[in-house]
C-alpha cells in the first residue's frame, strides 16, 4: 500500500500511449470494506489477466482509493474532488448519547422548527434555488473535466455494489451519476460495462428513466441477483443481462481457518446502523433501540453459553452500533468473560477482515457484504436481513433457514438458530465452500467476457508499456480541444 496525503494526478492518455487502459468506477473510497472488497477483487483479477494494463479508479475519495489500492484515481462527483486522504477509521467511539435515550430527550428549537408543516421543505427549496446557477456552472465544469479523464480509457467498468438506488440522495445522486458517466464514457470512445450490480430501492420514475438510459449506453450488463434485474430491466435496456455473483467472491485470498481442536465456538457478529438517526436515510429511534437491545441480549446469551464472540465492522458507522451494544451490556450489569472493549474489531483492510472471519465457526451479519465476505471465507452466516439481497445470497448457498428480518429478531430466536448452525457446522461449511467455488468460476468467465469487449486487450495488456510523460498529456489535450 502506498501512503500519501495528496490525490494522484493523471499524466497520460491513450492518444500518446498504446497500453491498455481500464477504468473502475463506483462510489467507493469511504472505508466501507464491502465496497473496497469489490474494487480490490476487480483490480486483482485484471492484473492477473492483463498484467501490463494501466488501471484507473473513479471514486468518492480518490486519495483514499490511491492509498488503499495503489492506482491513479479521479473523483466520481464534484463533492469527491475536494476530499483529502481518509485513512482507515480509529477504534469505535460513540458520536452521541446511547440510543436508548435518543428519543427521550426534549426537542430543541431546531427540532421544533423542523416540525412545522411545510417550513423545512420551503427552506430547502429556497436554498437550492438560490444556489442553482452556481451549482449548474460547477457541474458543467466537472463534466468537462470528467470527459477529459475518460479520454484514452478503453474500458470503463461500473463494478458491483448497488449503484441503482435513490433512497440515499434521491434522483440526483446515484441515478444521475450513472447516467452521466455511462454516456460521457461513450462520447469519449470507451466501452462501458455494468458488472454484477445491484438495484433498489428506487422510488422515483425519473430514477428509473435515468438508470435505463445509463444501461442503454452499456456494452455488457450483469446484475448480482434476479430481483435487481427484474427491477430495472425493460424491453429497451438491460433485458438480456446476465445474473452473476457479487464481485467480492473473486477476491484472490485464502483465509486462515481456525484449529479444529478449539473448545469453544467462535462467533463473529456484524451490526449495522439501520434506523440509526446518525446514519439512516429514514431514521427510526425506537426500532434502532430495539435492535441494539436484542443484539446486547444475544451477546449475553452467547457469553452464558460459553461462546467466544466478538463484533466486527465492515464500515466505520458500524462502530457506533457496536459501542451502543457494549454500553447496553454494561448498563444492565452484564459481566462478560473478557473486557468488553477487546471484543470490538475494526479492521483497516479487506484482507485482515477476511482472515479474521476465516478463524470463526459461524458469522451473524447484518450488512450484505458482512454475509458475502463470511461465505468467501468459507464460514456459514446467519443473516439479519434489512433488504431482500441478504436473503437471496444465503438462499443460493443452502442457508435458506438461517436468515431473519432484523425488525423481527429476538435474542432467544437467534440463539436457537445459532445452536442449530453449530450442530450442523461441517455440513454447512461444505455447502458454503462449494458455492464460493462455483461463484469464482462464474466470475472468471465474466472477466474473460469483459476483456473480449476490447479485441486486442491481452496483446496491449501484456506490453507493459511505460506511462506517458506530462508533455504527452499537453499534446493530447491540445489535440482534443
Amino acid at each position: 500500500m502506498t501512503d500519501t496525503t495528496h490525490p494522484p494526478q493523471t499524466t497520460h492518455t491513450a492518444l500518446a500511449c498504446d497500453s491498455l487502459r481500464i477504468g473502475v468506477l463506483g462510489h467507493y473510497g469511504n472505508n466501507n470494506l464491502g465496497d473496497e472488497a469489490i474494487v480490490q477483487a476487480v483490480l486483482e483479477n485484471l492484473r492477473l489477466r492483463v498484467p501490463g494494463a494501466e488501471l484507473v479508479c473513479f471514486s468518492s475519495n480518490p486519495a483514499n482509493t490511491h492509498w488503499r489500492h495503489g492506482v491513479a484515481a479521479h473523483p466520481v462527483s464534484r463533492k469527491a474532488s475536494s476530499l483529502g486522504v481518509n485513512h482507515p477509521p480509529p477504534p469505535a467511539q460513540p458520536t452521541h448519547p446511547p440510543a436508548h435515550s435518543a428519543d427521550e430527550q426534549s426537542p430543541g428549537l431546531k427540532e421544533r422548527l423542523k416540525a412545522i408543516p411545510g417550513l423545512r421543505s420551503s427552506y430547502r427549496f429556497a436554498r437550492k434555488a438560490a444556489g442553482l446557477p452556481s451549482t449548474l456552472l460547477k457541474e458543467l465544469l466537472f463534466i468537462r473535466q470528467s470527459r477529459q479523464q475518460l479520454l484514452g480509457i478503453d474500458l470503463l467498468l461500473v463494478a458491483g455494489s448497488n449503484p441503482f438506488l435513490d433512497n440515499f440522495g434521491g434522483v440526483w445522486a446515484f441515478p444521475y451519476a450513472m447516467l452521466k458517466w455511462a454516456w460521457l464514457a461513450r462520447l469519449a470512445g470507451c466501452k462501458v460495462a455494468f458488472v454484477s450490480v445491484g438495484a433498489g430501492p428506487i422510488a422515483s420514475a425519473w430514477s428509473f428513466f435515468f438508470i435505463r438510459c445509463a444501461l442503454r449506453a452499456a456494452h455488457l450488463v450483469s446484475f448480482r441477483d434476479e430481483a435487481s434485474r427484474q427491477l430495472v430491466a425493460c424491453r429497451w435496456a438491460g433485458h438480456g443481462a446476465a445474473v452473476m455473483p457479487d464481485l467480492a467472491f473473486s477476491l484472490l485470498i485464502s483465509p486462515n481457518h481456525r484449529p479444529t481442536t478449539r473448545r469453544h465456538p467462535v462467533i463473529g457478529l456484524n451490526p449495522m446502523p439501520v434506523h440509526d438517526p446518525r446514519y439512516w436515510h429514514e431514521p427510526n429511534p425506537h426500532a434502532y433501540r430495539v435492535y441494539v437491545q436484542q443484539l446486547a441480549a444475544f451477546c449475553a446469551l452467547m457469553d452464558a453459553a460459553g461462546c467466544d464472540w466478538f463484533m466486527y465492522a465492515t464500515q466505520p458507522k458500524d462502530g457506533n452500533v457496536m459501542v451502543d451494544v457494549m454500553q447496553h451490556l454494561k448498563r444492565f450489569g452484564h459481566t462478560p468473560s473478557s473486557n468488553l472493549e477487546q471484543k470490538l474489531f475494526m479492521p483497516p483492510t479487506v484482507n485482515e477482515l477476511v482472515q479474521r472471519l476465516g478463524e470463526t465457526d459461524v458469522l451473524v451479519a447484518t450488512r450484505f457484504h458482512g454475509v458475502v465476505l463470511s461465505l468467501l471465507a468459507g464460514r456459514p452466516a446467519l443473516g439479519l436481513r434489512y433488504h431482500r439481497k441478504t436473503g437471496d445470497v444465503l438462499d443460493l448457498c443452502g442457508l435458506a433457514d438461517f436468515h431473519i428480518h432484523m425488525d423481527a429478531i429476538d435474542a432467544e430466536t437467534l440463539m436457537d438458530m445459532l445452536h442449530i448452525m453449530i450442530a450442523q457446522q461441517d455440513a454447512l461449511q461444505i455447502k458454503v465452500q462449494q458455492t464460493a467455488r462455483h461463484n469464482r468460476q462464474q466470475l472468471a468467465q465474466q472477466y474473460e467476457a469483459l476483456l473480449d469487449l476490447v479485441p486486442d486487450a491481452r496483446t496491449r495488456g501484456s506490453s507493459k508499456a511505460q506511462p506517458c510523460t506530462g508533455s504527452a498529456l499537453e499534446t493530447t489535450t491540445a489535440t482534443a480541444n
